[in-house]
């Protein structure tokens, strides 16, 4: 079956094959790495995990993952939200045998005035229960 990344996010957790860390290679030759060191700072993360054992689990108890203005915590939702709406996933509830079945993604956008607005994508469970948002742009 190979080695899955596992993040818990809002309740349930977001399975993702290992190919993963291939994704992030490709981004980063792609953009060149200079560029991203979040990116290469996960990537050699995932690598190192790997190594290690069969799956890869990520929550809000790593270290370099905690607090509300962290930059990588931000750059993992934009790679997470891209796999999401490529289908690359699966999503469990906790102690659930079965993965959940659907999952919505809906674009947002607020405008204040001529260069003045937000918006974005959230990915959301039955009952509307947001499992991951991220801010797109800003103006």
């Amino acid at each position: 079956k190979g080695k899955k990344v596992i993040f818990s996010r809002a309740g349930v957790q977001l399975i993702f094959p290992f190919s993963l860390a291939k994704h992030l290679q490709r981004f980063l030759a792609h953009n060149g790495p200079a560029s991203f060191p979040e990116e290469r700072a996960l990537l050699a993360h995932l690598q190192r995990q790997a190594a290690r054992g069969d799956d890869i689990t990520i929550d809000a108890a790593y270290p370099w993952y905690r607090g509300p203005r962290n930059i990588m915590k931000r750059r993992v939702s934009f790679l997470l939200a891209d796999l999401l709406a490529a289908g690359e996933f699966e999503i469990r509830a906790p102690g659930a045998s079965a993965p959940v079945m659907t999952l919505t993604m809906a674009e947002y956008g607020s405008y204040c005035g001529e260069l003045c607005g937000v918006g974005g994508r959230a990915f959301l469970l039955p009952g509307c229960k947001v499992v991951l948002y991220t801010v797109d742009w800003i103006s």
